[in-house]
């Protein structure tokens, strides 16, 4: 009952939001079909390798060469049921830990400057380094993350996903 209940006030929040919230990147919006992205993005053809996401969606969709901050990214764009539900930029071209750690401080400063206030989490262990910063602008999280370990390939990663509402959000409602 309680599964159904916070179900049914997700979609009503999500209904409620404003016309852009569904805004994801660069014009691309919540739901939208693969047909749509590739007007929209002319040069997304299907990945090399297809990726997928926890929860099912799959990448059926990328642009290379994106310029974001004077770093180079590849975007791609995962669906579920023929909708669209999150953006992933990585990182390309970049194959040194000082250079995406460079390039994870560019973004930040360029993110901050456009989202204002963040939440920024660091973790660090013997074997591994991650940052993470969230960006909670009009109903969107925006989320760069840098991720480093010993014997493994380092990654950085901007992603753009509709925001969920808080308990506090559904019961206000």
């Amino acid at each position: 009952m309680r599964i159904a209940r916070f179900t049914v006030s997700v979609a009503l929040w999500l209904a409620a939001l404003p016309a852009n919230a569904h805004l994801l990147w660069q014009g691309s919006e919540l739901g939208m079909t693969p047909v749509q992205i590739q007007q929209l993005f002319p040069g997304a053809q299907p990945p090399g390798i297809q990726g997928s996401l926890y929860g099912g969606a799959k990448e059926l969709l990328a642009v290379p060469d994106v310029e974001i901050a004077g770093n180079t990214f590849v975007a791609s764009f995962f669906f579920k049921d023929n909708g669209l539900t999150q953006v992933m930029l990585k990182l390309t071209g970049e194959e040194t830990t000082d250079g995406m750690e460079r390039a994870y401080v560019s973004l930040y400063g360029a993110f901050r400057a456009k989202y204002c206030d963040e939440e920024l989490t660091t973790m660090n262990t013997a074997f591994m380094r991650t940052m993470t910063t969230e960006w909670l602008p009009e109903g969107r999280r925006v989320i760069l993350r840098y991720f480093e370990c010993r014997d493994c390939i380092s990654d950085l990663s901007i992603v753009y996903q509709v925001r969920l509402p808080s308990r506090e959000e559904l019961n206000n409602h």
